[in-house]
């Protein structure tokens, strides 16, 4: 999220180009205001439909597996585990963690900031058939593997995964051709 409150990165980076294509180096050291047509509301509601469809999108598909694996012996310290997520960021309300434990019936998970999180019954749905010894060893959701976890509307917390897909979405003025949403992906 920017200055404004609106995702628009995208945008943004056109609005940019086009600045510096005609500018130069210029436009980092004017002092340039750029207006754009581009109008929050409408930006808002573009991200948000595009990042729910794909989200439900992706759902029915079927959970993919664990995003990585790493090695958890000897002592599990908080900044051991702590490491071990840098290179999987936040990605909204999808959170990485680390499985600490996984059975069919319950994972449990770190999550960074010291957070240990117990998931069970409705929260490994999603992804109950990685949970067995009978998922491919690739798959599988053991102990040292990176996954996603979120809260559902209740505040309960899940299994998920973040969107494989990525999907442009264009709103634009009929009329008068003027950008008033862009969406490059989530």
């Amino acid at each position: 999220m920017n200055a404004f409150g609106v995702r628009a990165d995208f945008f943004a980076e056109m609005v940019r180009a086009q600045m510096f294509e005609r500018y130069g180096e210029e436009a980092y050291t004017r002092g340039l205001k750029v207006h754009t047509t581009l109008r929050a509301d409408h930006q808002r509601a573009a991200y948000e439909a595009l990042r729910k469809g794909v989200m439900v999108y992706d759902r029915r598909h079927g959970y993919r597996g664990p995003e990585a694996y790493i090695e958890l012996s000897g002592e599990l310290s908080d900044e051991r585990l702590e490491e071990a997520l840098q290179d999987a960021p936040d990605s909204e309300d999808l959170y990485p963690a680390i499985v600490l434990e996984a059975t069919p019936k319950l994972v449990r998970v770190y999550r960074s900031g010291g957070e240990r999180i117990a998931i069970s019954e409705d929260g490994l749905k999603f992804a109950a058939r990685l949970l067995g010894d009978k998922a491919a060893p690739n798959q599988r959701i053991r102990r040292g593997a990176i996954i996603r976890i979120a809260q559902d509307d209740k505040g309960r917390w899940q299994i998920t995964s973040c969107p494989q897909w990525n999907r442009p979405l264009v709103a634009a003025d009929p009329r008068t051709g003027a950008i008033r949403a862009l969406v490059g992906g989530l």
